[in-house]
Order: structure tokens, then sequence, then C-alpha cells
């Protein structure tokens, strides 16, 4: 049984069960999850469903560069899976002209991007993803509250990864990618 409470004088409308924070790692995990962890039959239907959160100037130029990468995934026949060092996972808070939080978010997450041929690891590179985030009024279409208005992705060395305190700066190599043939390595 469920109860419901109600607020004299409260307005209608959606609300979020969760705190802002959890909310941030849900959505961020759903666009990194869905631009870097596909098959090259499912990258075109998950760019579908995660532009719904694109901002209309991140859509403009998302579109021209996804639907360039779903053509090219689908011609290659690659995959790709993306596994996040959650310790790399920050949120800072985007301030106005005033000093004051705005409500807004820069997301950043460094993990491993794994590219994936005829079912075998061919190359293993440490990435980082910036995402500017802009709240926005949650609702049943936008059930996290947050539009992505940037995103970035930024290819690390072992070194970057070292200065960052991440894993060992080691970034090993699979059986897979040492049985793949030269040209895919």
């Amino acid at each position: 049984k469920l109860h419901v409470y109600v607020v004299p004088g409260s307005l209608s409308g959606i609300y979020s069960p969760t705190n802002d924070q959890m909310l941030l790692k849900a959505f961020s995990t759903l666009v990194t999850q869905s631009l870097n962890t596909f098959t090259y039959e499912s990258l075109a239907g998950q760019y579908n469903e995660v532009k719904k959160f694109f901002s209309p100037k991140m859509l403009v130029f998302a579109d021209n560069h996804y639907l360039k990468v779903i053509r090219q995934v689908n011609i290659d026949g690659r995959s790709s899976l993306f596994v996040p060092d959650e310790r790399s996972y920050t949120v800072r808070d985007v301030r106005d002209a005033e000093g004051r939080p705005s409500g807004d978010k820069i997301v950043e997450v460094i993990g491993q991007l794994n590219r994936i041929l005829a079912g075998n690891v061919v190359e293993a590179v440490p990435l980082k993803i910036i995402m500017d985030l802009d709240k926005t009024t949650v609702s049943k279409s936008n059930p996290f509250g947050f539009i992505l208005t940037s995103y970035q992705e930024q290819e690390l060395s072992k070194e970057q990864m070292q200065d960052l305190g991440l894993g060992r700066g080691e970034w090993i190599k699979t059986q897979a990618q040492e049985n793949a043939p030269e040209e895919l390595r």
C-alpha cells in the first residue's frame, strides 16, 4: 500500500522521488552507455532514445556527427563497450554571474573504451567524457530533470591515467587483442 500525502496549496505535477545526485548519476550513465556501449545493430536505436535529452544546439551538432558514426559502425560491423572507473566520477556546479550555483552541472567520468570487431576486443582506450548538463523540469518525458548541452570525449595516455591516480596506468591487452590480426591492432 502506497501513501500519498497532499499538501494544501501545492501545484500538481510530476515530482522526482530522488535527489539530484542520484538523478545526475543515472542520467550521466544513460548518456555514456548509450553513446559508447553498443553493437552495430543497437547504436541507431540507442542514439534515438538518448537524443531526446539533448538541447536544441547539442542536437544539431550531435545528429551530424552520430549519423556518420552509425553509418560507419554498420559498414564495419563494429561494437563497443565503455567500462567507467566509478572512482573518477566527478560533478561540478556551474555558477551564475554572482557566483551562486545555477543548478547546471559539469559531469566528468573516465573509463576504458573497448572497441570490438568480430567479437574480439581490438583496442582498449582510456577515455575521459565531459558532459555539461542543464537543470530542467522533471516530467514524464524527462524523469531525470536534466538536458545534455555539451558532450566531449578525450582519449587519455597512460601517463595521464597515472597522473589522475586511476588504475595502474597500464591498460592490459586482452588475449583477444594479442590474437587479433595485425591490421586490427
